[in-house]
């Protein structure tokens, strides 16, 4: 059948109990693919697949679905089945790399794990060893545990997010790709306030890291008039430059700092300047906004936040907030957190949004 088509009709096919699972997709040509039929399948098929012809070619079978499937290439079955229960079952992709966290009880299998994750993914370049986080900027410990042939050891990696592009160096500063949800839900937020406002937002971001908020909202075409983006991180900035680097054009005003959050208030020509404030520290947002509400602007304006906290709190801490709040921003129309996922026993990671009209 047409190539263009194949999506199409491997739901069809596994909807009729006609599909063999067993097998993959075998490209004829550039323009056709054959599907595997299962042996039950009947001589002549139904009325939808008529116009397509069955034909007999040597099946292709598909390979292991995991790493662990081909971990007894590497080490006897005694062993696999021994350590069963302690394979990791799961590993974050960062561009060409995977950083993958290893139980203590199965280190000395590292650099066999490391192999087999390179033979189970053609396009990743380097495997690492995710040890926790460590340091000052709590960036992750990472250890090389394989790389492939002949290709570089560098850590600076570009990742895609949100359909844009945006350079990391995981050994050197702070960046989770499972936060990519959180950022779309910015950006949404954001929309809401330009057309509430009627022209593009001044947004500043205290805790910016190498800029995936900032990116995520400047690639939104006349959604961003200034933007001030910081971390106290001094690894952060020139990733951060890199990074917005393609969108400074559209902008009438760009600043990128290596600053602490709690002292940027103490700039008089910051003060009362932004429409959207980003406050994106989970373990620390909470305290660390009423030092941040005296950026925003008099007028309507929002701040985006995300904490970690008890589910059963929220009440207690909207009040709280309205009470430290209210003084400073008498304009306090509406305070909305929103649990999103479990974080731990007790603890739930949560949206907060502070509106002013």
């Amino acid at each position: 059948m047409p190539s263009k088509k194949t999506s199409f009709f491997l739901a069809e096919l596994e909807n009729d109990n006609l599909l063999f699972s067993g097998a993959g997709v075998v490209a004829i040509d550039a323009d056709f693919r054959a599907i595997p039929l299962c042996e039950t399948a009947p001589t002549i098929l139904p009325e939808k697949y008529c116009n397509y012809e069955i034909v007999d070619i040597e099946e292709k079978l598909r390979g292991p679905t995991s790493y662990i499937e081909r971990l007894t290439d590497y080490i006897s079955a005694d062993e696999f089945e021994a350590n069963k229960h302690l394979w990791p079952s799961s590993h974050d992709q960062m561009g060409d790399l995977i950083l993958i966290k290893i139980p203590d009880e199965i280190k000395q299998y590292s650099s066999i794990i490391g192999e087999a994750l390179l033979a189970q993914h053609s396009r990743i370049r380097m495997v690492m060893q995710d040890n926790g986080v460590k340091g000052e900027w709590r960036v992750r410990d990472l250890e090389k545990i394989a790389t492939r042939e002949d290709k570089s050891d560098t850590t600076l990696v570009q990742v895609k997010e949100n359909g844009n592009n945006i350079w990391i160096d995981p050994t050197q500063v702070y960046y989770s790709p499972r936060l990519e949800s959180e950022r779309q839900e910015t950006l949404i937020s954001a929309i809401q306030l330009k057309e509430k406002l009627g022209r593009p937002l001044n947004i500043i971001d205290p805790y910016a890291g190498v800029g995936p908020g900032v990116v995520c909202l400047l690639s939104k075409p006349g959604l961003v008039d200034k933007v001030h983006a910081s971390d106290l991180n001094p690894a952060t900035k020139p990733l951060l430059e890199k990074n917005i680097a393609p969108f400074i054009e559209n902008l009438s005003e760009v600043r990128i700092d290596c600053i602490d959050a709690l002292m940027i208030k103490n700039a008089e020509m910051l003060r009362d300047k932004f429409d959207l404030l980003l406050v994106n520290l989970p373990h620390n947002s909470l305290e660390h906004i009423f030092h941040l509400i005296p950026l925003l602007t008099n007028g309507a304006s929002l701040l985006k936040g995300w904490a970690i906290i008890h589910e059963e709190d929220v009440d207690i801490i909207k009040e709280n907030l309205h009470t430290i709040v209210i003084p400073h921003k008498p304009n306090l129309s509406e305070i909305i957190i929103t649990p999103k996922r479990t974080y731990a026993p007790y603890l739930v990671y949560a949206s907060i949004e502070l509106h002013f009209d």
